[in-house]
Order: structure tokens, then C-alpha cells, then sequence
């Protein structure tokens, strides 16, 4: 999902509850500061994480980012690779399934295995 406006964005979020939001700095209508200070006040959208990007170090106020609870302000120039490399950090990890009562085939030690019984 993609859009210009802050006010649509904070519209799109609570209606399709991504796990990530990355966002210019600088939004026509509202800065990500005001838009994320937004996703952070409303219960249904507080727990999306928030990336900011600018073009300038100078346009990032520290004290605005810590109270917008965004979860980093990146600064161009970036690669692709570090760009993706960065936001793939933020991203929920799927949760490995363990259940390893029910192994198929059933693995069963033999007498030429290195696995012995103690």
C-alpha cells in the first residue's frame, strides 16, 4: 500500500493492520513524527512498527523520534541490499515448528549407526 497523504495513511493502517510501516519523513499533510505519534495513540494500530527515511541527517530531531516511538530514522544514501537488510530486521521472524514426536519416516538408531543408547 502506498499514498502521499498522512491522514490516509493512518485510514489504511487501521483497516489492513501491516506489521511494518516505512514512511518519509517529510508527508504532504502530516510528518511521520504527527502520523506516528498517531499510530501510537490508537490501540489498534500501536503495535505496527514505524520507520522513518529522509534525504538529510539535519531533518531528524531525536527527541521527535523518541516520542513518535518510531523504531528508526533511516538517512539516503542507502543500497537496495542495506535498505531491505534494515526493514527485513523489523519484520516479525516466522516461529520454526517443533514437534518432533512426529518425525516420518521414524528415525530409529540400528546397529550401524554412530547413535547408541546410554
Amino acid at each position: 500500500m502506498t499514498t502521499d497523504l498522512g491522514a490516509i495513511a493512518l485510514a489504511l493502517a487501521a483497516k489492513e493492520e501491516p506489521d511494518l510501516i516505512v514512511m518519509d519523513l517529510i508527508i504532504a499533510d502530516l510528518s511521520a513524527y504527527e502520523v506516528s505519534r498517531a499510530l501510537k495513540a490508537s490501540p489498534c494500530t500501536r503495535g505496527i512498527t514505524r520507520v522513518a527515511i529522509t534525504e538529510s541527517t539535519a531533518t531528524i530531531v531525536p527527541e521527535g523520534a523518541r516520542q513518535a516511538d518510531l523504531a528508526e530514522c533511516l538517512c539516503r544514501p542507502f543500497t537496495p541490499p542495506q535498505f531491505l537488510g534494515r526493514i527485513e530486521s523489523f519484520l516479525p521472524q516466522p516461529v520454526p515448528v517443533r514437534n518432533s514426536h512426529r518425525v516420518w519416516p521414524p528415525v530409529r538408531p540400528n546397529r550401524y549407526s554412530s547413535h547408541r543408547a546410554h
